[in-house]
């Protein structure tokens, strides 16, 4: 007889990375590292401390952004987590992607046009235009996800990926004035479709680091995936972080760089498969999981949210209808948090008609509140006209009214 299976140890991989003597050994190298550091920063004048200091210091004067277009001026707009706009795009156009990338400066880089040689770029916000040089390497980089996944390193220099078919994954680095690439690193792994993807997974919240997602087939041809660290300063690969190769588009990394979450599927004994919430711990390389019953396996839609303050994850899936003309009633659309210190799963929206709702996207205001995009549709199953409308609401009251008054999409949050 099978053995009766055991509920896995459930412990946040923020509060447990190391064991005590590693703690000591780290801190140990941590002390002769901030020595080393203080002695080099006094023989160049106290200049590198400064300017490092101020890089960060604007990368998070920023805070929250949200990106999305004006229902009523129909253009692309940049907002503060209070609805107030700050910047919005000279002329309305038609977005086809965009990535929750902002500039140290608080500019928002987006796309918009179909992807190829006819596709644009533009800043919305800050104090960066782009050339016609930049726009044709921006061209470049790969499309995964929905978007071209690009981070800056600084107000003038963004860096994205670029895998040719048979080739190996480079990461690249962008002059956005000069419209000039160098290239960062070769990751060693070939784009083999279906299974290579590149992107970007996070920043870190001092700015200091930028961390790449980078699967595909190494030089055995086996898969492997990696996410690697990115010095931001001088664009030079820091540390590769081994990650499953089952990990998805939704991985995502904690604000303080310490966890990687992402999810994948767990069947119950004589039950349907579910989603499972991973996260992985970057130091010790240790790893937990939280199922999530109510979603269906492979039903989570975009990236997990983390909270500004790295203890929460937002999540959502999307709407699972079957074919068309079908009779199965569709899967509803789910949207909550997971907890990371008490592993529990917090329901915030449930939508149970999915013929005449979506939710297309959502992020954190801050720690207690949380803004997400609803579309709503007069016939069921068309939103070819259906109205977007972004809404806000706070966590423990589940109380929503919409954002700033104002309805549009909602295509990214960043801080």
């Amino acid at each position: 007889m099978a053995d009766k299976p055991t509920k896995p140890k459930v412990v946040s991989p923020i509060y447990h990375p190391l064991n005590q003597a590693s703690r000591l050994r780290s801190r140990r190298w941590l002390n002769i590292g901030i020595v080393l550091l203080v002695v080099a920063a006094a023989i160049a004048g106290g200049l590198l401390v400064k300017d490092h200091k101020n890089k960060n210091q604007s990368s998070a004067a920023h805070g929250v952004r949200l990106i999305y277009t004006d229902s009523v001026k129909g253009r692309l707009s940049l907002a503060d987590n209070a609805g107030d706009i700050l910047a919005r795009a000279p002329a309305p156009v038609k977005v086809y992607a965009t990535y929750e990338a902002l500039s140290p400066d608080g500019g928002a880089l987006v796309s918009f046009g179909s992807p190829g040689p006819q596709e644009s770029f533009a800043m919305v916000g800050g104090s960066q235009s782009i050339t016609a040089d930049s726009q044709k390497a921006l061209r470049t980089a790969d499309y995964q996800g929905g978007s071209h996944n690009m981070v800056f390193i600084n107000d003038n220099t963004v860096l994205y990926t670029v895998c040719s078919p048979s080739a190996t994954c480079k990461i690249v680095a962008l002059n956005l004035s000069r419209g000039k690439t160098f290239q960062v690193a070769d990751t060693g792994l070939k784009a083999q479709a279906p299974s290579s993807f590149c992107y970007l997974v996070g920043k870190s919240d001092d700015g200091a680091s930028v961390y790449l997602r980078v699967s595909g087939q190494n030089s055995l041809g086996k898969s492997a995936s990696a996410v690697y660290q990115v010095n931001s300063s001088h664009g030079n690969v820091v540390r590769t972080i081994q990650v499953p190769v089952y990990a998805g588009f939704d991985l995502s990394l904690s604000p303080d760089a310490g966890a990687l979450a992402f999810s994948g599927a767990k069947a119950e004994k004589g039950g349907k498969a579910h989603a499972v919430i991973y996260v992985l711990n970057t130091e010790s390389g240790s790893q937990i999981s939280v199922g999530w019953p109510q979603a269906a396996a492979g039903s989570i839609g975009g990236k997990l949210e983390w909270s500004p303050d790295g203890h929460k994850l937002l999540m959502r899936t999307i709407a699972l209808r079957g074919p068309a003309g079908s009779k199965q009633a569709p899967q509803p659309i789910y949207l909550a948090y997971l907890d990371i210190s008490s592993a529990q799963i917090t329901d915030l929206q449930t939508i149970n008609d999915t013929r005449l709702n979506e939710l297309l996207s959502s992020g954190w205001l801050d720690n207690s509140r949380i803004v997400y995009d609803q579309l709503a549709s007069a016939k069921s199953g068309d939103f070819t006209s259906a109205q977007s409308t972004v809404y806000k609401q706070d966590i423990s009251s589940k109380t929503s009214a919409p954002f700033g008054g104002t309805a549009g999409q909602l295509l990214g949050v960043a801080f």
